[in-house]
């Protein structure tokens, strides 16, 4: 699941023209951090639902990768 979300993250980074990242911190923000933008989460947002079917965005804000991590995992688990 991490792999796949690093790749998404890269995918949207590199999409914008912000560096991508080799590995990913659970405490980077992904604002701060990495330097999504409002239509960088959005793009995200409909990435990760298009691989995994799950709106990660649909409860609550996601701050930082950590939270969507744990997030993805639930799903997982719950498939």
């Amino acid at each position: 699941m991490e792999k796949e979300l690093l790749e998404l993250l890269n995918t949207v980074l590199s999409n914008a023209g912000l560096d991508t990242i080799s590995e990913m911190n659970k405490e980077q923000s992904l604002r701060d951090d990495l330097g999504l933008d409002s239509i960088n989460l959005a793009d995200l947002t409909v990435r990760i639902d298009d691989k995994f079917g799950i709106d990660v965005f649909e409860e609550d804000f996601i701050e930082t990768v950590g939270q969507l991590l744990s997030i993805l995992e639930k799903a997982g688990d719950n498939a």
